[in-house]
This record gives structure tokens, sequence and C-alpha cells, in this order.
């Protein structure tokens, strides 16, 4: 049977110290993977300093892309309602039958989880690991005590870890964000520079945030920071990499605000190809010509980023996955106006990448033809495109 560790938390935001009790945890138990299930409306925390329950999974994306058997989850962001751990259990049990379920707290929370609702299902669903706080503040004798309690009272199957965790909180990483200081520190680096990016916690504006602003208007920087989230949404979903798609949802207009001429000397220099129809209709120009501007002024290497931004606008056949993120997320991120069939593309784009791709498409098409302009073959072309990603 699977051993699946499971790490809840508002994770707001989250830390190297979230991901070193996780390790602890792994490693002790022997587990297989560890699940991050950032919460959705925690029935304990509220208030300005919490972030956005998309802004916080998307920093756990981030924070375990790349992490030996860590793997996040939306699960509890999407979730109606308030979020309570058993609920998440029971939905896990359903779809997970193979997996025993190890949930991960620390040792505060193993004087509090009496309170929990339905306190005695959750015992009955899964196993605790508890990690102690640092040694010199923790009395592990009152520990292990709670510990035989919940095992009499409540039936709990309980392991304290034989580390402890980090003296590290998220409402240090937040004050600090405020006041400017690099959480880089304390936090992955790709989370540092999101919660830069975004403005997350009162932070002063990033560079890449300002150096955008200067070429496209309030409007557009707020659709760009929205695209960028939602990017990182769909990438956490789709099993993609969140650091690329972040990038490139940051990225994918900033050749926006340019004329024309502007946009021709960057895709020239950039030695990017722009067909006939794209040269003739500039609206079109500031795709290819952002890959350039990607390129050259922020020094963007990565080809599968730069390609995203290449083809965010018109799309084309046999896109990889993450160019139909930053494509489907250019249309449905949270600021866009409404249109006839919106929410329909949003909603498939909870299941389905490649169907909800098609649907934008089509509905690109529709909107094009609908007011007598000229519609770019491949947009068509990828309306109709059913086969899998590349």
């Amino acid at each position: 049977m699977i051993k699946l560790g499971l790490m809840g938390g508002t994770f707001n935001p989250i830390h190297n110290g979230h991901l070193m009790c996780a390790r602890i945890a792994l490693e002790a138990l022997d587990l297989d993977e560890v699940l991050f299930l950032p919460d959705g409306e925690p029935p304990h925390k509220a208030g300005d300093s919490l972030a956005s329950g998309v802004s916080r999974l998307n920093m756990t994306a981030l924070a375990v892309w790349g992490q030996p058997r860590f793997a996040c989850s939306d699960m509890e962001i999407t979730r109606a309602g308030t979020t309570y751990t058993v609920d998440t259990l029971t939905e896990l049990k359903k779809a997970r039958p193979d997996a025993a379920l190890y949930y991960i707290i620390g040792s505060d929370t193993l004087y509090q989880i009496v309170n929990w609702r339905r306190a005695r299902d959750v015992a009955r669903l899964c196993s605790l690991i508890v990690i102690p706080r640092p040694r010199n503040q923790e009395d592990m004798d009152a520990l292990r005590r709670q510990a035989e309690r919940l095992k009499e009272t409540l039936g709990f199957d309980i392991h304290l870890a034989p580390e402890s965790g980090p003296d590290l909180s998220s409402t240090a990483i937040r004050a600090l964000a405020a006041e400017g200081g690099a959480t880089g520190d304390y936090t992955p680096q790709p989370v540092a520079d999101y919660i830069a990016q975004h403005g997350l916690y009162g932070a002063p504006p990033h560079q890449m945030t300002c150096q955008l602003s200067r070429t496209l208007s309030p409007h557009r920087l707020s659709h760009t920071l929205s695209v960028a989230e939602t990017a990182v949404f769909l990438a956490a979903r789709f099993g993609e990499n969140p650091c690329q798609a972040h990038l490139a949802g940051m990225l994918h207009d900033c050749a926006k605000g340019l004329d024309a001429p502007t946009l021709l000397q960057l895709i020239r220099s950039g030695g990017i190809s722009a067909d006939e129809v794209e040269l003739s209709m500039p609206a079109l120009l500031h795709a290819p010509a952002g890959a350039a501007l990607a390129r050259q002024q922020y020094h963007v290497t990565d080809a599968a980023v730069l390609s995203a931004i290449r083809w965010h606008t018109t799309g084309r056949k046999n896109m990889t996955r993450l160019e139909k993120i930053i494509y489907l997320a250019d249309m449905i991120e949270p600021e866009r106006a409404d249109f006839p069939g919106l929410t329909d593309i949003r909603a498939e784009a909870m299941v389905d990448l490649d169907k909800a791709v098609a649907m934008a498409a089509a509905r690109s098409a529709e909107y094009v033809l609908e007011r007598g302009k000229k519609l770019h073959p491949r947009t068509m072309e990828l309306a109709r495109e059913d086969s899998p990603c590349v």
C-alpha cells in the first residue's frame, strides 16, 4: 500500500520550514509522497494578511516543483465553503483507496486536535506525524503524554518525528516582505519572486513589474499579473512547470504597448519569423515581438517560455502544453470582461486542457469573424484540433 503524507496549512506564504518538516516526515516514515494542501477558506485564519487561495496555491506549486516526492493539490482551494480536514481526508480516501494517509502536523496542533471537526473520524481516516518544535522549546514528555491521551480517547495513531522543525514563521516573512526585504533566504526563490512581482503582503514593486509598467497601461499590467497567476494555477493543475508558466505569463504582453514600427524592428532584430497575415495585422505583432523583447531586454533564454509568448495570440497546431496554458490563461483570467461562452471555457479548463483550448480558439474565431475582420488560419486550425498535446 502506498504511504501518502499530507501537509495541510494556509501556506501564507509557504517557506523553507514547511519543506523541511515535510522532508523530515517523509524520511522518518519512509513515505512514498508528500502532498501539499493549501487551505481554501480556513476556519481559524482570516484578515487582510491572508493572501488569496490561488496565490497561496501558486506559491506552494512553485515551492514544491522539482522537489523529489513532493506534489501539490488544489482540492481544498477549489472546494466551496470552509475547509475542514475531515472532508479532505474523506475525499482522498475515495480517490486513493490504495493509499494509507499520514497527516503531518506541528506539535502545537497536537494540543488543538480535539477541537477539530469530527476528530474521531479524522483518527479513523489517517495517522498523524508530529514534528516537534525546536528541542529547546519543546517539552517532549508532555508531547508524548498528549499523544497517548489522543490514542486512548479518540483512537489516533501518532508518530513523533525524530527531528524537530526549524524556528521559522510565515508571519515574520510577511513582515519582511512588507519592509521590502529579500525573502529568498526563507522561501524558495520562485516564491520570493512571486511575492515581489505580485506585491503580496505589501511588498514594494518588483524590478520586472516596474519595467513592464513603463510600456503597459495600468489596465494591461493588471491583466498581465492576472494571466501570470492563472497560468501558474493551470500549470499546477495539469502537471506542468509552474516556474515557466509564471515567467511566460508575466511577459506574454511585454510588447503590447509598443508602436508598429518598433514591433517590426524587434521581430527583425530578434530573428523571429512572422507570416504575411501577421505582418498585415498590427494587432498580432506583439506576440512575435514579445518573444524577441523577452529575450533581449528581460534576458529569457528558455526556448519553451519564448515559444509560449510567441504563440499566445493566434495559437497553432500541435501546441505544447505550456503554450496551451498561456493561450488559455490569456483568455480566462479573472479580470477578463465577460463574453458569451467564457463561463463554459473556464469550467472546462478545470477538467480538460485540450478541450478548453479548442473552445477558446473557436470563440476567438467567432469573435473575429463576427466583426468582419481577417482571421489567422492558425486560430481556426487550433479550434478544430482534437489531437493530444505534444
